[in-house]
């Protein structure tokens, strides 16, 4: 008697412990699987970590396209500038030699006109 209310405890006891897992089929062939609500919220929270990771991953390879744009465009900008500050340098080189050879005239013409007025000077005196 003592061995089978020992057995009957030891039993209620495993029952109480364990869980089971029932596979059913159901008319479609599927598969059924029961589940604890624990491990069903396991289940659930793990999904939610996988979903909140696969945003994470999308926004980070959004930031990343992003900073791509970002390089190129600087790139161009920085291209179109250099090539800006070529002509500017490029025009200043054509209008300092243009100023050199209007200096260069004008230099000649006063010494042309300071001439003139000393030989016309010269000439009213004598």
């Amino acid at each position: 008697m003592k061995e089978k209310l020992a057995i009957i405890i030891y039993c209620l006891l495993l029952n109480v412990s364990a869980y089971s897992q029932v596979g059913l089929i159901d008319n479609n062939g599927d598969t059924l699987v029961a589940i604890t609500l624990e491990q069903m919220d396991n289940i659930y929270v793990e999904l939610i970590q996988k979903d909140s990771l696969m945003e994470q991953a999308i926004i980070s390879s959004s930031k990343e396209v992003k900073l791509y744009e970002l390089v190129s465009i600087s790139e161009i900008n920085l291209k179109s500038c250099e090539d800006v500050l070529k002509d500017a340098s490029d025009n200043n080189t054509y209008l300092m030699s243009e100023n050199k050879k209007i200096d260069s005239k004008l230099k000649r013409t006063r010494k042309v006109a300071i001439y003139t007025t000393i030989f016309a000077i010269l000439s009213i005196l004598l």
